[in-house]
């Protein structure tokens, strides 16, 4: 075996980054009274097989802000925004109520779930939409302050009126930030 000092000095640089004791890990503060905010954006792919048939991608803008009430449970007021990529006459803006609960790993990686319910404005249907989604996902900590969030936000619309119906949407993924103080 070879002995080669600058592969071995890479590797040993890559396991200090990726390793170190869990108090010295930064972690985010999801305490009570916490304030928040956080912002997201995810692409959706939505498929409607009426006649014609209709393929259309989505833009999902996802900007708010909360308090911690107790340890790990947020609640919170955000807008809403919805483009069709393509077509800027079909977009969607709303008001999203919301609630999050964060489970504590011991780590600086927090699961959590949450739910939401969202009256918004469609603009191509000039119509009020009504649609309640589900918020699932892990916050990663780079500080007491800041943290990456990666998750999925699959989505149900209630039919309100005779000119719309039930849908239901899987987005491919938020990919978001949070910031706390």
């Amino acid at each position: 075996m070879c002995f080669r000092p600058k592969i071995w000095a890479k590797i040993l640089m890559v396991s200090a980054l990726f390793s170190g004791s869990l108090g010295a890990e930064p972690r985010i503060d999801l305490t009570e009274g916490t304030l928040f905010l956080t912002g997201g954006a995810d692409v959706k792919y939505e498929f409607s097989a009426r006649e014609p048939a209709e393929h259309a991608f989505k833009l999902k803008i996802d900007l708010g802000g909360g308090y911690f009430i107790l340890d790990g449970l947020a609640v919170g007021l955000g807008v809403l925004s919805d483009w069709k990529i393509g077509n800027s006459d079909a977009a969607s803006l709303g008001l999203k109520v919301f609630s999050t609960y964060f489970f504590d790993t011991a780590s600086t990686i927090f699961p959590y779930l949450g739910g939401n319910i969202v009256p918004n404005w469609s603009m191509r249907e000039k119509e009020f939409q009504l649609m309640a989604g589900i918020e699932t996902g892990v916050l990663v900590s780079l500080s007491e302050s800041v943290a990456l969030d990666f998750g999925l936000r699959p989505e149900v619309f209630f039919k309100l009126y005779d000119t719309q119906k039930w849908k239901f949407t899987l987005p491919a993924g938020l990919f978001g930030i949070r910031a706390v103080f």
